[in-house]
């Protein structure tokens, strides 16, 4: 698929893609303003007043894209969603080690 194309999920209408954020920074914006041109439905859950009941699946999107300005409030989230099999961008593994110096040391080191 080129990069032009409306992007659509299993030929049953277009992508959803949650963003996960604290505030609407300039990063953010244009992330939005690129997702709207393509045809992208997009849900957004801010970060600040999002609850998760860990019983039950409450969040129904293609992908979340994570832009928290909070790092532990993100990660919370994150495992959450990939518990439930959510893809996110990126992933609470990853969070989890590029938020930490030192896991992100050793993880540079190992590679």
């Amino acid at each position: 698929m080129g990069r032009n194309e409306l992007v659509e999920r299993n030929s049953d209408g277009p992508l959803t893609v949650g963003m996960l954020m604290s505030r609407v920074r300039v990063e953010e914006k244009l992330l939005l303003a690129e997702l709207e041109r393509r045809g992208v439905t997009i849900v957004r859950f801010d970060d600040r007043t999002l609850t998760l009941d860990l019983h039950r699946q409450v969040i129904d999107c293609d992908v979340v894209l994570e832009r928290c300005i909070n790092h532990l409030r993100a990660l919370y989230t994150l495992r959450v969603l990939n518990d439930w099999g959510v893809p996110t961008v990126n992933s609470y593994d990853v969070a989890n080690i590029c938020g930490d110096k030192l896991l992100t040391s050793a993880a540079l080191v190992r590679a």
